[in-house]
């Protein structure tokens, strides 16, 4: 993919003695000018305007040379100076040449982009941010890869890449009142200053072309407001419609440049850059559509100078029309310039940790951050990529590679471990079955006496008298047992009532109760007074009446008990009576 690159044609000038040869008359002043390609500055064009009836050879000073040719391109193989010189060949045999010394470089300045350094996420954007002050600008990407089709644009990189940025940049605009907001001062001309135009060779500092000629466009400054330099042009070539002298640097690269825009569309202006008196560059011509603003530029090398005459000359002898506007001039250092920023890509990171798991007790899980290569902090601030859990709990871990971030967490619980097993002592009831249930394992073993009973989770018995089982488990955190279970006939005997109880609080005889041997199944218990209200019910076997009602003693007299029970074997039983309550 080829470079993106915004490239303006401007040529390097100045102004030279040519040398004569001896015995010849001396030649018209000519010069050629240079420009470094933008995209690639070891390439350097250059241009030549020798005088009619001569031709033309190079030497670009690193031993290679060129024809005929008035624009020869040249790659120099390194940067550095060189002596160019140009040679003009004339029919009479004679000879002169112009001869300079070029510097081609390329100049590191770390102020061309606002973008710094970085690192992305694979499959993240960034914006590069280009400074001002860009010319001729073009960007290219190591490995090659898409650049931003303006200064500044939007970057997907796939994999680290360094992004270059080479132009040609201008320094500080040493013209002043470039953009005539000073009115008629910082500058001369040939023309005549004129508050109304009524004739050629006239020009304005204002803001309204009408309100000067009513028969100009109303055009606007460059900026939509503001001064501007309005000209009716003179048919005289050579005229000055604007000079100004500024102070420069020896063998230092300048830009000459203005804004441009026709105030009638009939023959629109023609005029050119001249430098120290030597004309520069190709016409400038704003074209027919009025109001429309167009930068026309020109570069120009001060060689031994140390001031410049810049000078905007009329170059139109047509009488009619030559009706235009001047802004926003420039003249400043240009050099060749170069910036980068790179981007490390780093790996698309994946989440590590599987789905919530359990660790039997005692024991313990690795758990693994993967993505080798990247930095880890655990929850508790460790930053092994691995990580022991022993207990339940969350654990997180936050993962960091080239700029990528990634957090992925896990619930570790603790396996309950604890197989379900039957009750150490079962009742049973004689001639019944019982079955013994057991659970949470992955494998059973029931024997008695060490002979095997049964495999399943469940074993069912007839018993005929009192027998001991052994359990044994295999479950996910390993063996279990034996758990011993006892298996006995349920007890049963006959329900005793009292009939006469003293409530008191000498601990003899204090409560009302019956009283049975063994367990009973489906028990109820209740007290009645003389009137038939229930003071005392219960459904626990073993809890007696107290002899109150309401947190009220009762008196002492007659009540009325029903008791209904029975022993889980036979069938249940119901029984009225009577008890004293004395005190």
């Amino acid at each position: 993919m080829l470079p993106a690159f915004r490239l303006l044609t401007m040529f390097v000038l100045c102004s030279l003695a040519a040398a004569s040869q001896p015995g010849c008359p001396p030649a018209a002043p000519f010069d050629f000018g240079y420009t470094q390609d933008p995209c690639d500055p070891h390439i350097v064009r250059f241009l030549a305007a020798p005088p009619s009836g001569s031709s033309i050879d190079w030497s670009f000073g690193d031993g290679g040379s060129a024809g005929t040719q008035l624009a020869p391109a040249h790659v120099y193989a390194q940067y550095g100076s060189f002596q160019v010189k140009l040679r003009l060949h004339f029919g009479s045999g004679c000879v002169d040449s112009a001869v300079k010394t070029i510097a081609v470089q390329n100049i590191r300045d770390g102020t061309m982009l606002a973008t710094a350094d970085t690192s992305l996420c694979a499959g993240a954007s960034l914006q590069l941010q280009a400074a001002s002050g860009l010319e001729a600008w073009c960007w290219e990407a190591m490995p090659a890869g898409p650049v931003p089709g303006g200064l500044s644009g939007t970057v997907t990189p796939a994999q680290t890449t360094t992004y270059y940025l080479r132009g040609q940049r201008v320094g500080a605009n040493l013209i002043t009142n470039a953009d005539f907001s000073q009115g008629n001062s910082g500058f001369t001309s040939d023309y005549v200053p004129t508050t109304n135009n009524d004739n050629e060779g006239q020009y304005l500092v204002s803001t309204t072309p009408t309100s000067w000629n009513v028969g100009m466009y109303p055009c606007t400054g460059r900026s939509g407001s503001g001064n501007m330099m309005m000209v009716n042009g003179s048919p005289v070539a050579g005229a000055t419609v604007w000079k100004n002298t500024v102070p420069v640097a020896p063998n230092t690269q300048y830009r000459f440049a203005l804004w441009i825009t026709s105030l009638y569309p009939t023959n629109p202006a023609r005029l050119r850059f001249a430098i120290n008196g030597v004309i520069v560059g190709d016409d400038i011509d704003p074209g027919a559509n009025a109001c429309n603003w167009s930068q026309f530029a020109t570069s120009w090398n001060s060689g031994s100078a140390t001031s410049a005459v810049l000078t905007i000359v009329n170059n139109n002898v047509i009488l009619q029309g030559n009706d235009f506007a001047l802004d926003d001039l420039f003249f400043g250092v240009f050099e060749q310039r170069y910036d980068s920023v790179r981007v490390v890509v780093g790996p698309a990171l994946a989440a590590p940790l599987r789905s919530d798991t359990s660790i039997c007790p005692g024991t313990s899980i690795l758990l693994d951050a993967g993505n080798p290569g990247s930095s880890y902090q655990w929850q508790d601030g460790s930053n092994a990529q691995v990580f022991a859990a022993a207990s339940a709990g969350l654990y997180s871990v936050t993962i960091s590679n080239a700029g990528c971030s990634l957090r992925d967490s896990i619930f570790v619980d603790t396996l309950a471990a604890r197989p379900i097993v039957p009750m150490a002592v079962s009742e049973y009831c004689p001639g019944d079955s019982l079955q013994l249930v057991a659970g949470g394992g992955l494998s059973y073993q029931w024997t008695e006496q060490g002979r095997v009973l049964g495999t399943a989770p469940a074993l069912q018995l007839r018993p005929q008298a009192p027998r001991t089982v052994e359990l044994r488990m295999t479950t996910v955190c390993g063996n279990r047992g034996p758990f011993v279970l006892s298996v006995v006939p349920r007890p049963a005997g006959p329900l005793y009532v009292p009939n006469a109880f003293t409530p008191g609080t000498d601990g003899r005889n204090d409560r009302f109760r019956p009283l049975a041997q063994g367990r009973l199944a489906g028990y109820a218990f209740a007290v009645y007074n003389r009137w038939g209200q229930l003071v005392f019910q219960s459904t626990r076997q073993g809890e007696g009446w107290d002899g109150s009602w309401k947190g009220v003693a009762q008196p002492s007299g007659t009540y009325v008990y029903l008791v209904q029970a029975g022993d889980g074997c036979a069938a249940p039983y119901r029984r009225w009576g009577t008890v004293v309550l004395i005190r």
